[in-house]
């Protein structure tokens, strides 16, 4: 009896804590779609008032936020991983295989599997790319204008 009260207990708590960090990573998501949304609603509405100050500094916060949401969800995954290990382990012990059929279900369907993590880790190395391609978009663009400003500003004799 000890050994089936045991193994419920374990199985209890590896999926609460499986379902605690996947829940966590999608709500991460959210929060980062929301503060992308922000930020581009941001540099977009910045467009058209022309201020490359503003939008170098939107890009640098947009590459941070990219950058600490890849970081946050390199850790949730790790975090999903080991209740991962562990109900694996567990279904074993159970005679229950729906982790194996998962897996093999998945190779069958995909020649090259491609997960949630997958599209999750993109999405964010993506923004951070496009927030790094406007920032040098606007920097270049400053040192043009300044290069402009003395051209042909510069004070008559």
């Amino acid at each position: 009896m000890k050994d089936k009260e045991l193994i419920w207990l374990q199985l209890e708590y590896s999926w609460r804590w499986f379902e605690f960090h996947a829940e966590q990573r999608l709500k991460a998501f959210y929060y980062f779609l929301i503060i992308v949304g922000f930020l581009w609603y941001g540099y977009s509405s910045n467009f058209i008032q022309n201020s490359c100050f503003l939008k170098i500094l939107l890009c640098l916060v947009g590459m941070g936020i990219s950058l600490a949401f890849l970081r946050l969800e390199k850790r949730n995954e790790n975090l999903v991983d080991f209740a991962r290990t562990e109900l694996d382990k567990l279904d074993i012990e159970i005679a229950v295989e729906i982790r194996k059929k998962d897996k093999q279900d998945k190779e069958k369907k995909y020649c090259v599997p491609i997960s949630h993590s997958f599209w999750l880790k993109f999405i964010y190395v993506t923004s951070l790319l496009i927030f790094f391609l406007f920032f040098l978009y606007d920097f270049q663009n400053i040192r043009i204008c300044e290069c402009i400003q003395k051209c042909f500003c510069m004070p008559r004799l």
